[in-house]
């Protein structure tokens, strides 16, 4: 029986001219070229064997200017592009995943008496809110802070999970201010591995390309991350936090 393994990985967008060239290993040191001129962000590798572990390396060849760059890696089927690896980053920033889970029903503790509730949370779609097993209607509340915030126009009673809320938490979309931070962050990771910038103005204080880590250096005088701190502040669920 023929084994496969599936590549796909999240689509450049750094180039206008550009494909993929892919690499594989066993060693995770030696990486050789099985594939070029790929123009889709997927690959079928068909010359794998059982009960291999193959490592994999995808790069990007932007014909403008006739080099190559680093964009995405990972083990057998599972491949991690640059925007995955720096939307981590960026959630971890934040302290808040941009996916969206599944429908689901949280109970809450009310400790006080309060007319604000604080849901830690985004709330991406509501079905019911339930206070002391009544339902409430939509005259009773608003989501604000991103719907992450409830403000109910009656004072929740003190109770043992007695506010019940069923729908899901999290983004339908990855924000656009995100998106953006993201993307500055892939930029320059693709740009400093051709040192096309100099790196004293690089956010990176290391990098390595095979297994893809990086450090960063401090960022409070770096001006693109102070761009990205701009664009992520709105979506730190804790206001005091920021870059750090």
């Amino acid at each position: 029986m023929q084994q496969i393994v599936n590549l796909e990985w999240t689509m450049c967008t750094i180039f206008v001219n550009f494909y993929y060239k892919i690499f594989r290993s066993v060693d995770k040191i030696n990486f050789n070229e099985i594939a070029s001129n790929i123009t889709i962000n997927k690959y079928d590798d068909l010359t794998v064997e059982y009960d291999v572990i193959y490592y994999y390396q995808i790069k990007v060849y932007d014909i403008l200017t006739s080099k190559e760059y680093f964009w995405a890696s990972g083990i057998s089927d599972k491949i991690y592009s640059l925007f995955e690896k720096n939307k981590i980053y960026i959630e971890t920033l934040c302290q808040q995943s941009f996916n969206l889970k599944a429908m689901e029903i949280r109970k809450y503790n009310i400790s006080k008496k309060t007319f604000i509730f604080n849901l830690n949370e985004r709330l991406a779609k509501l079905e019911y809110i339930k206070h002391n097993d009544i339902l409430l209607t939509l005259d009773d509340y608003i989501l604000t802070k991103n719907n992450s915030q409830l403000i109910f126009k009656v004072a929740l009673n003190i109770g043992w999970q007695n506010l019940e809320i069923q729908g899901q938490w999290g983004w339908e979309t990855i924000p656009a201010p995100i998106e953006e931070a993201i993307n500055l962050l892939n930029k320059k990771n693709l740009y400093e591995q051709n040192n096309e910038i100099d790196f004293e103005n690089s956010p990176f204080q290391q990098e390595k390309i095979g297994d893809y880590s990086y450090a960063l250096k401090n960022k409070d005088d770096d001006i693109i991350f102070i761009k990205i701190k701009t664009l992520i502040n709105p979506y730190v669920k804790i206001a005091s936090v920021g870059i750090i």
